[in-house]
């Protein structure tokens, strides 16, 4: 994905499928995503007989006109926006687009349903021996043993392989420190934030984190969901995704599991991907986020929204892979749950980075 970027899969498209779309024409670009793609582990979970080919993917023309679709699934126990305002967030993205990335693009709401109803719907196909199994091998349950001795490994496997400059920008850590000193204060960090995001109340009195409604909280369930998608191109939801999962980049992790976007790649959609940008942590006012996130004024929230959208629409767009450490580079994700900060740091610089990240001919 990317994700803010997380975890993507590929999937192929004929080019026949790509009617209206510059998609078989460019030449295929050859750069890797800067950082290890987080699907690796997980990927590997899936047989190599189900897996389907891998197709390059190609930034997007700009000489074009764009349509992207949107399907909106809102929890209705949430903060959510109104109809006027998801038309205010659709201009605002349009604007953002051409100004930032130089793309002309018509965004339109396909639907407005409930989460939980549509969750519902996707039983049988999250119940499929293919996702059952991929869902089961992803997701870790961090209150049994077995599930924290994985957590544990999830989060050393990260570390292991990135400079202690950046691992210090994440957690508090004393000079000197080691990496078995880092996996240990960020797993204790993880536990403390995904503990206290699944505790918030909701407006009707329940808490975030219900059994009823985990699936709609689950990394590896959205995968599936953008998988398998058709109606849309983006999906906005006003819940988040929250939990651990076998494949969490350091962000990730320094937020709790909290997961606000990510872009995948989708077999039967003519852009090749389909995104999802999850923002009840910009929109909630739970001390937590006040405390860690800080406040974001009402008449701020779209704008908010929107300028974390652009970070998921440039890998969808232009097929940039993740960046790191560049403060207001819209490229580089949030660091840890400052998304306040990182808002007001990206629109100063107004989408412009010192470097652009790679290109990546798949997510």
């Amino acid at each position: 994905m990317n994700i803010s970027g997380r975890w993507h899969r590929v999937a192929p498209l004929s080019c026949l499928l790509a009617v209206s779309l510059p998609l078989c024409s460019a030449a295929p670009q050859d750069t890797a995503l800067d950082d290890a793609n987080r699907a690796l582990d997980a990927a590997k979970a899936v047989s190599a007989a189900v897996a389907p080919t891998l197709v390059p993917l190609r930034p997007l023309p700009k000489d074009k006109r764009y349509a992207v679709r949107v399907l909106y699934l809102e929890d209705e126990r949430l903060p959510t926006f109104s109809g006027f305002e998801r038309a205010a967030l659709y201009g605002k993205v349009q604007t953002l687009l051409k100004d930032w990335y130089g793309y002309s693009v018509d965004i339109q709401e396909t639907r407005r349903e409930s989460l939980s109803a549509y969750f519902k719907a996707l039983g049988p196909v999250f119940a499929s021996p293919k996702n059952a199994g991929m869902i089961r091998d992803a997701e870790l349950d961090p209150s049994t043993p077995e599930g924290l001795d994985r957590l544990d490994g999830v989060i050393w496997h990260d570390l292991k392989r990135r400079k202690m400059s950046l691992i210090r920008r994440y957690f508090p850590l004393p000079q000197g420190a080691s990496k078995d000193k880092a996996t240990t204060t960020a797993t204790a960090l993880f536990l403390e934030r995904l503990n206290a995001v699944r505790s918030i109340p909701t407006k009707d009195g329940t808490p975030f984190y219900t059994r009823e409604l985990k699936d709609t909280q689950s990394f590896p369930h959205w995968l599936v969901v953008l998988r398998e998608l058709q109606e849309a191109d983006f999906i906005l939801t006003n819940t988040a995704m929250a939990g651990a999962d076998s494949s969490m980049p350091i962000y990730v992790i320094a937020r709790g599991g909290i997961t606000t976007g990510m872009v995948d790649n989708n077999p039967s959609n003519p852009y090749q991907a389909v995104g999802v940008v999850a923002f009840f942590p910009l929109l909630s006012e739970a001390p937590f986020f006040l405390k860690n996130r800080g406040e974001i004024p009402k008449e701020e929230r779209i704008d908010a929204v929107a300028t974390f959208w652009m970070h998921e629409l440039g890998h969808f767009f232009p097929r940039y892979g993740e960046a790191y450490g560049e403060e207001g580079c819209v490229h580089v994700a949030p660091e840890g749950l400052a998304y306040y900060a990182w808002v007001k740091g990206v629109q100063a610089k107004q989408g412009r980075c010192s470097l652009k990240p790679g290109i990546v001919t798949r997510f």
